[in-house]
């Protein structure tokens, strides 16, 4: 009897545990490494809808079984339309017997389900890896190592003038030659797509240390990848040299508000403030998103000749609209779409495949 009563109490706990792991959603990750000769150490950062969990399931890359790394200590983010938030810290340590590059991570619970741009968000896992260099048989600057961190909870987030904007905060450089770029990546999910609602979005020149998404269009919760890749210059038998050391990757959405699209509108003089073109590159069908309260609208497609492939007239309005203009006969190549009102005008290039 003892023993089917302790059975029944470990399968309710189990029950309640499952309960908990289900409530909580994921809506970013992002992990930290540290190399030191052939030890590595990770911190990985997960922010949470609804709950924390108290552990990940780490893959170190060489084979070795799944680790049980801990939860360290989890934030309290606060309270945003019905649901709690929280950042989950996670740390471990592994040996690697050899030298080598490589690619370590973790899968983890579902996302949170009002994701615009990954098609049934709720039901997607989050897959976060990160590429790796152990350089224990060259000099010591090389087999010690700290991968860039962002140096954030998620807070550096912004609006300016109707744009978001990211900036990376790199922390202080350790070692001369550090060498650093970020890129737009595809979000770690299964039916990621890239924001359609957008003007554009691109990390700043030369080294990308900061994502502009240029006017958001609708709003939404939006998920967005970028991933920094690390280089150091280092010198060998006399020579300058550069090698790969890391890549790190913060996946992280953002939330677009009705506020944040308005203001945008209101702050930009010319009146064809908001202009999506997608998909970009096109094959059969293009899409035209655009808002200009009050005045009819001129739209004019153009090949870079200077030939019009379409051209009609629409009334204005203060809510986004869009046209689809069919484009699956045209020729491959770069085209201009015009919209003008008056005396102003903005131009967007697309590419038909």
């Amino acid at each position: 009897m003892l023993k089917y009563f302790i059975l029944s109490i470990v399968g309710l706990l189990s029950l309640i545990q499952t309960e908990q792991l289900d409530a909580q959603r994921i809506y970013g990750a992002e992990v930290y490494k540290e190399v030191l000769i052939d030890d590595v150490n990770i911190e990985a950062w997960v922010w949470r809808q609804g709950g924390s969990k108290p552990f990940i399931l780490y893959d170190w890359g060489d084979g070795s079984p799944l680790d049980t790394v801990p939860l360290i200590y989890s934030q309290y983010l606060g309270f945003f339309e019905g649901e709690d938030y929280y950042l989950n810290s996670y740390q471990g340590s592994h040996n690697f017997d050899t030298a080598g590059v490589y690619v370590m991570g973790f899968q983890d619970s579902f996302l949170v389900d009002d994701i615009v741009n990954i098609e049934d968000s709720g039901n997607k896992l989050i897959e976060v890896f990160d590429t790796v260099a152990i350089y224990s048989q060259f000099t010591h600057s090389l087999a010690i190592n700290e991968t860039p961190r962002f140096f954030t909870q998620q807070g550096n987030i912004r609006e300016v003038d109707g744009n978001i904007e990211f900036p990376i905060n790199l922390e202080s450089i350790d070692f001369l030659g550090e060498l650093y770029r970020g890129e737009l990546a595809p979000f770690p999910s299964e039916g990621y797509s890239v924001p359609a609602a957008s003007d554009s979005i691109y990390m700043s020149h030369p080294a990308g240390l900061k994502m502009i998404w240029d006017d958001p269009i609708a709003p939404g919760r939006y998920a967005v990848g970028i991933v920094v890749r690390e280089w150091r210059q280092n010198s060998q038998s006399g020579e300058l040299d550069t090698f790969f050391l890391s890549t790190t990757m913060r996946a992280m959405t953002m939330l677009v508000t009705e506020e944040l699209i308005l203001s945008s509108l209101l702050g930009t003089e010319f009146l064809p403030a908001v202009v999506s073109i997608y998909p970009n590159p096109a094959a059969s069908m293009v899409n035209i998103d655009f808002a200009v309260p009050g005045q009819p609208v001129e739209v004019t497609i153009l090949n870079l000749e200077g030939k019009m492939m379409r051209h009609l007239e629409v009334e204005g309005s203060s809510a986004v609209r869009t046209e689809q203009i069919d484009v699956a006969d045209w020729p491959s190549g770069v085209y201009l779409l015009r919209l003008q009102t008056g005396a102003e005008q903005v131009v967007r290039k697309f590419v038909k495949e």
